[in-house]
């Protein structure tokens, strides 16, 4: 891919230039037209360590709302008396918000909060659910899928978060981030599915899955040599 350094002042320009300049930006589906329009709505998906928070910080930098979907998973854990929640628990609680009330509920409880006076980025997004309810209910909806190497991710994680010690602990928690299925190894629909090339899969339920990143219509990687570019460029 090119260095590519429109200056262009919509937000959507913003996360053109920030993604070439991180290495890698590709689209499917998405018009260049669509590209360069500003959307009204941004979501970031992507597996443990990839720099998901990252990518919506600068878009936060640049006049975005963030919303972080896993702030509202924090906020039911203090409810229950969970003050630091380690990666397991957020996960098991996403999970079981999502078994209770549907898969798009922390869509639509981040959707809530949106001041609609500015563009907003969806920090988080992990379900299929999620990201379909998104792109049914906000016109000019984007996905950005995030990645970087196993290496870049387990460096950034591993005696970083509470309960992430080891790199076994970061396996196991990575293998459930990717695609989280049941005892007979088949999709469950409220779990986690950031996915990696995935492709279509049927879930426990028999509902069709598409994992998130296979919805994604814009890509980023956010490894360390990449990263060094983008700041030669500006960044």
């Amino acid at each position: 891919m090119g260095h590519y350094t429109s200056s262009s002042d919509g937000p959507s320009g913003r996360i053109r230039q920030w993604s070439y300049a991180c290495g890698s930006l590709e689209g499917r589906g998405v018009s260049e037209r669509d590209m360069l329009m500003a959307p009204t709505a941004l979501g970031v998906t992507g597996p443990l360590g990839a720099g998901r928070t990252t990518v919506a910080a600068y878009l936060e930098k640049h006049g975005f709302q963030r919303v972080a979907l896993s702030d509202i998973i924090r906020e039911v854990a203090a409810a229950e008396g969970i003050q630091e929640p380690t990666v397991a628990q957020m996960q098991d609680l996403g999970d079981r918000m999502r078994q209770n009330d549907g898969p798009a509920v922390l869509a639509s409880q981040a959707l809530s909060r949106w001041d609609r006076t500015r563009s907003i980025v969806l920090d988080g997004i992990k379900n299929w659910g999620e990201a379909d309810y998104l792109r049914r209910n906000e016109a000019g909806f984007h996905l950005v899928a995030v990645d970087a190497s196993e290496e870049t991710r387990e460096k950034r994680k591993v005696g970083v978060v509470s309960g992430m010690l080891t790199s076994a602990d970061f396996a196991a928690a990575e293998q459930r981030d990717r695609a989280e299925t049941d005892a007979w190894g088949v999709l469950i629909e409220e779990g986690q599915q950031v996915g990696n090339a995935c492709g279509m899969q049927t879930s426990s339920s028999g509902m069709t899955i598409c994992c998130c990143a296979e919805q994604a219509s814009i890509w980023a990687r956010t490894d360390p040599w990449r990263r060094s570019r983008a700041k030669w460029i500006g960044f």
